[in-house]
């Protein structure tokens, strides 16, 4: 998934991936006699940004670019905790060069744009390179499946913005081709984001109905709370899925339901209610406590 734009004198290395011996060695071999202007992070994950150190010695004077450390995209940038569930993330990486949203970075034989694309990580950036009209997309939008959202440095609200940003992007022909870090390229940009915010839109509404007929469900029994916990709901939702996969299922869940939480559609019923929402806490939908 690393990418390399330029040649001879300028060259941009996106994504120097993870820090595995051979990897590393057919970089170096790729570039043999050419000098780099510029190592791009799209994010701090395993198999992005750990090669950016080694890379960045052996062409000394370059620099790495980045938004900053892991969940430095969050309002809370304090150290995770074993419940984060994140164990492929790269936290020794901190970038020379730190990037906001719409920077420029030039050379003589193109531009590149930066995008502020969180969601799948807060850190997370996208490349634009303007010539080709080229996007490349890191773990926002991936080639082979939809883009792994997990909390809390995981935002599902803002994954939603960054696909309306990419859907408004691909809308005015600024990016007619992704150049994903997982998977073949994309054409069909805006048919491709859609299908996306389908999908999520669809998944909110499952999950919904799935509260709507547990309200259902307890009111014949006289009871009114139409209260759920997330692992009850995988199996209603995930009917197909294999049982070993029902932890995975229910962190994307707990995305979707913070995002309902902070639209306000569902609130959790735990004893303190400013806390994030975990896959241990109970949920109800908001307007099930006005009907009572």
């Amino acid at each position: 998934g690393t990418y390399i734009v330029g040649h001879a004198t300028d060259v941009t290395i996106i994504d120097p991936g993870p820090l595995l011996e051979e990897h590393v060695e057919a970089i170096k071999r790729s570039l043999k006699g050419e000098k780099v202007r510029y190592i791009l992070i799209t994010h701090t994950h395993s198999d992005h940004s750990p090669a950016a150190q080694i890379l960045k010695q052996y062409w000394d004077g370059v620099k790495t670019y980045g938004f900053g450390p892991h969940g430095s995209g969050r309002a809370s940038t304090s150290p995770p905790s074993p419940e984060e569930f994140e164990d492929e993330v790269d936290y020794s990486f901190t970038p020379d060069i730190i990037l906001s949203h719409n920077e420029v970075l030039t050379t003589p034989q193109y531009t590149i744009t930066t995008l502020h694309t969180p969601g799948h990580t807060s850190n997370h950036l996208c490349f634009a390179l303007k010539e080709e009209k080229v996007l490349f997309t890191g773990d926002a939008v991936m080639g082979w499946s939809t883009s792994v959202i997990i909390p809390p440095d995981g935002n599902m609200m803002d994954y939603m913005s960054t696909l309306d940003l990419l859907l408004q992007r691909a809308k005015r022909g600024e990016d007619v081709v992704y150049w994903p870090t997982h998977g073949t390229c994309i054409n069909n940009v805006e048919e491709y984001v859609q299908c996306y915010k389908e999908h999520r839109l669809e998944r909110k509404q499952q999950i919904y109905n799935c509260f709507q007929k547990q309200l259902l469900k307890t009111n014949k029994h006289h009871e009114k709370n139409g209260k759920m916990k997330i692992l009850e709901m995988v199996p209603i939702i995930y009917q197909d899925l294999d049982a070993k996969l029902y932890n995975a299922a229910a962190l994307s869940m707990l995305a979707t339901i913070i995002w309902m939480v902070e639209i306000g559609q569902v609130r959790t019923c735990d004893d303190d209610e400013e806390c994030l929402p975990t896959l241990d806490s109970t949920f109800i939908l908001c307007e099930t406590e006005e009907k009572e």
